[in-house]
């Protein structure tokens, strides 16, 4: 059963910085400054000085920023997220909610903040079913709940749920909580359905 899915992404970035590509480290560069990592030579006894002049033209990869950095920061995010996600409950699982454990993962050069910005309700009809649920979303990492359901009803402020470095690091976390001890199993299952809305942004 699908329960929850993850629809779409509030991105909000900060001012970019620079980098670039020595040694097998990936960097970008800023445009109006200063490279530190340009190599510099002196030239003696000489009236001519050759310089090389590359240029570069193509498509802004966060994953591997090898040219300028981009001139919004949202260009910096590239996440890999789950397309839905699952909790339930049953009368042989009465210590709570049980849910899956999910992952994001950060592919980007640069770090990113999540956050839980809402949790919608896509189905009043169901979720009113269910008037003493109580449901929170879980940092596996840390242990750090944020709740996104209180008494039936989403309950959500603008809040960190982690925040992930460079390419390949990841935020595990799962779904817990109640239906409540007022709530009746029956073979009839009760189906809500909810958003969670993720905020991403770029750590530069």
């Amino acid at each position: 059963m699908k329960m929850t899915k993850i629809t779409r992404f509030i991105a909000y970035a900060c001012l970019a910085a620079s980098g670039s590509l020595i040694g097998g480290t990936v960097y970008g560069w800023t445009g109006g400054v200063e490279d530190p990592n340009t190599v510099y030579d002196q030239v003696r006894q000489s009236e001519e000085a050759i310089v090389p002049a590359n240029g570069e033209f193509k498509t802004f990869d966060p994953t591997n920023p090898d040219g300028p950095d981009p001139e919004n920061p949202t260009d910096w995010i590239d996440v890999t997220v789950p397309t839905s996600t699952d909790f339930a409950q049953t009368d042989a699982t009465p210590s709570g909610i049980v849910a899956p454990i999910y992952k994001i993962t950060n592919n980007s050069a640069k770090g990113v903040k999540i956050s839980v910005k809402d949790f919608q309700d896509s189905n009043t009809t169901e979720s009113a079913k269910v008037p003493e649920l109580g449901l929170s979303i879980e940092n596996k990492k840390t242990g750090f709940k944020i709740p996104v359901v209180e008494n039936g009803k989403p309950k959500v402020s603008l809040t960190e749920l982690a925040t992930l470095a460079s390419t390949g690091d990841e935020l595990p976390f799962t779904y817990s909580g109640n239906v409540g001890a007022g709530f009746q199993f029956t073979d009839n299952a009760v189906t809500p359905s909810y958003s969670l809305i993720l905020q991403l942004e770029a750590i530069v």
